[in-house]
C-alpha cells in the first residue's frame, strides 16, 4: 500500500512537472471583415477597350483586416504572412488581380512585436470556388495555417448577436469602388 502511495504520487509530480515544461502557444487575433463580393474586375469600366477578368465558376470574395493582436501575457514577435490565410480549403488563399493591381492592398508579411497591435492593414481578395449564383452575397471564414508554438484566431468583426451581415455584390468591381 505505501509503495503504491509512493507510485501514484511519484506519477502526479511527474505529470505536473511535464505540464510546465510543455511550450505555450502564444494566441494571436485577427480581427477582419468581408464587405463584399464580386464576380468580375473591370479595370476601367468607362473606357475602351473594356479588360475584365472574372471568377468563372467561383467568386472572388474582398476581405479586410482592421487589426492583429499580438497581447497575450505569454506573447512572443508574430510574423504575420499573408499566404498563410485560406478560406473553405488551404488552396484558396488571397491572390493579386493583375488588371485591377490597387486591389490588394494588405501586406505580404508584417511583424508584430509582442504586447502590441497593429491596426488598418488593409485588403485582399480570395477566389472561392463554387456557383458564382449562390456566392453572390456568401460569407465564407478564413482559416490561418499557424506554425509550430502559435496559435492564430481569425474572428470575423462583423458578427452581431443576430448573425453575420451578408457582404454586398458589387458588379463589377472596379479600382474606385473596392471597399
Amino acid at each position: 500500500m505505501f509503495l503504491k502511495k509512493i507510485l501514484v504520487s511519484t506519477a502526479i509530480i511527474s505529470s505536473i512537472l511535464g505540464l510546465g515544461a510543455c511550450k505555450k502557444h502564444q494566441l494571436v487575433l485577427i480581427n477582419y471583415t468581408q464587405p463584399a463580393n464580386c464576380w468580375e474586375f473591370d479595370s476601367n469600366p468607362g473606357g475602351s477597350p473594356h479588360t475584365t477578368t472574372t471568377a468563372g465558376n467561383g467568386m472572388f470574395m474582398i476581405y479586410k483586416i482592421s487589426s492583429i493582436q499580438n497581447t497575450e501575457a505569454d506573447a512572443v514577435d508574430f510574423n504575420f504572412k499573408l499566404s498563410k490565410i485560406y478560406a473553405a480549403v488551404p488552396s484558396q488563399t488571397p491572390e493579386t488581380i493583375p488588371i485591377v493591381p490597387t486591389a490588394q492592398t494588405a501586406p505580404d508579411t508584417k511583424s508584430v512585436p509582442k504586447g502590441t497591435t497593429a491596426t488598418n492593414l488593409g485588403r485582399f481578395i480570395i477566389k472561392v470556388a463554387g456557383d458564382p449564383n449562390s456566392l453572390k452575397t456568401a460569407t465564407q471564414y478564413l482559416n490561418y495555417s499557424s506554425s509550430s508554438g502559435e496559435s492564430v484566431l481569425l474572428v470575423n468583426t462583423d458578427s452581431t448577436s443576430s448573425g453575420v451581415p451578408k457582404p454586398k455584390l458589387l458588379d463589377p468591381c472596379t479600382a474606385n469602388n473596392l471597399p
